[in-house]
């Protein structure tokens, strides 16, 4: 089993896709880089990316249309993630509107620092599918690990324990700014802390 989060960098601009000023540019189209992808997508089980991501992977800027040509390439559950919008799963056929994929909602939290998102992301999206949960639930696990980075300071740090997600799955929280919720921090403080 093979498994992957697509992710596009900027490469240096010898390879034609752009410098180092363009960190601000979250896609930059690259026949190249698109032929590499569709390469591989045969060998995963599961595609995760962003819409840009999924955008290189399909060779098109219509997400849907880009999704499709990932879905002629592979059989692979295909995870379309959507910032706050939370995400899209497509486990098999790739219906006409992207709605109607199986949807796991975003958490309305306050965006603090983007850094580490993704991982977060995909650990919860792992937690469950490595688990055989329902694709529901994967996309929920993963939408509240990614709150959880985005609304907190410091990448892996801010990545939540089990009894840390399951509290804030279970009764939310008051704070859109997640760094803020006492109780959370607490949780996190006391189940991160080594026994020695």
């Amino acid at each position: 089993m093979l498994s992957t989060s697509i992710t596009v960098r900027s490469c240096g601009a010898s390879a034609g896709i752009g410098g180092h000023g363009s960190g601000e540019e979250r896609f930059i189209e690259s026949d190249h880089v698109t032929e590499h992808l569709q390469g591989i997508l045969p060998l995963c089980d599961l595609l995760v990316g962003t819409e840009e991501e999924l955008h290189i992977a399909g060779g098109t800027t219509n997400t849907l249309a880009a999704i499709k040509a990932v879905r002629e390439k592979t059989k692979a559950t295909i995870v379309c993630k959507r910032g706050p919008m939370g995400c899209v799963v497509f486990p098999s056929a790739i219906p006409d509107d992207i709605e109607m994929g199986i949807k796991g909602s975003g958490f309305p939290i306050e965006i603090y620092n983007v850094l580490g998102a993704g991982d977060a992301f995909m650990s919860g999206f792992l937690r469950g599918w490595l688990k055989d949960e329902p694709w529901e639930t994967c996309a929920k696990y993963a939408n509240a690990c990614g709150a959880f980075a985005v609304s907190r300071h410091g990448c892996t740090p801010a990545i939540p324990t089990w009894e840390e997600l399951s509290c804030f799955i279970a009764q939310g929280s008051s704070h859109k700014a997640l760094r803020f919720d006492e109780e959370l921090n607490h949780i996190h403080w006391a189940t991160t802390r080594r026994k020695d």
